[in-house]
């Protein structure tokens, strides 16, 4: 054997171990970048699913406080809605004394004492009481939460025709007890 075979011979095996390395060395690195990948992945899928978790349970929060707040909007035009039946209960001729005394007996549940007495004395005609507007205002005022622009003269009505003493004493059944037409809500 000569030097040549050798060196041909030793760079064969040398370059067998090298690739028979190389090869068994992909297969390592490729398994082990696998295990890596799918490592990040779940770790990535559970970053995601927590994510999605927190994302849920905002939303979740915002919607009920939505709800919260429209369901507040109901009941605050509801409540509205039982101070103008009130006040055009009272200013028409088409009332009975239940109907007139549950709305107003409601009112006087939620509405500031003082907004009930400037009401009943609007409702009696007393003397520098109130107009039914200037309620309506103050009533807004409440729900709103704060003042805005809308004025008293800037609400508009059509006088209703009043109580005769003929209709007041039908209504009530007591012709001999009405003085006046608005004796009846005093």
């Amino acid at each position: 054997m000569n030097w040549t075979q050798i060196f041909v011979e030793a760079l064969s095996s040398v370059g067998i171990t090298w690739l028979a390395i190389f090869i068994f060395g992909k297969k390592i690195l490729e398994k082990a970048l696998d295990a890596e990948i799918k490592k990040s992945l779940a770790d990535y899928q559970k970053k995601l699913n927590t994510d999605l978790q927190n994302e849920q349970q905002m939303f979740d929060v915002a919607k009920n406080k939505f709800l919260k707040d429209y369901e507040f909007q109901l009941k605050i035009k509801d409540r509205a809605a039982g101070v103008a039946e009130l006040l055009s209960v009272a200013f028409s001729n088409s009332y009975t004394p239940e109907r007139f005394n549950r709305l107003a007996w409601d009112l006087s549940l939620w509405l500031p004492a003082k907004i009930v007495c400037d009401l009943s004395r609007c409702l009696c005609r007393e003397k520098d009481a109130k107009k039914p507007q200037e309620i309506l205002i103050e009533v807004r005022k409440i729900l709103l939460g704060e003042p805005d622009a809308l004025t008293w003269d800037n609400i508009i009505y059509r006088p209703m025709n009043s109580f005769t003493i003929q209709q007041q004493k039908k209504v009530i059944g007591a012709p001999n007890l009405v003085q006046n037409e608005w004796e009846v809500f005093c």
